[in-house]
């Protein structure tokens, strides 16, 4: 029972890991082009 519960909950962080990261990536990427543009 322990083991599919930290199983499950290490799947559930890796998913939250990965959209942070997307969404870190996303504003960087728009914040990068905005820069450029007003700039």
């Amino acid at each position: 029972m322990k083991k599919i519960v930290t199983a499950s909950r290490l799947k559930s962080g890796c998913k939250w890991v990965s959209y942070v990261s997307f969404v870190i990536g996303v504003s960087i990427f728009v914040n990068d082009a905005f820069i450029r543009d007003v700039t």
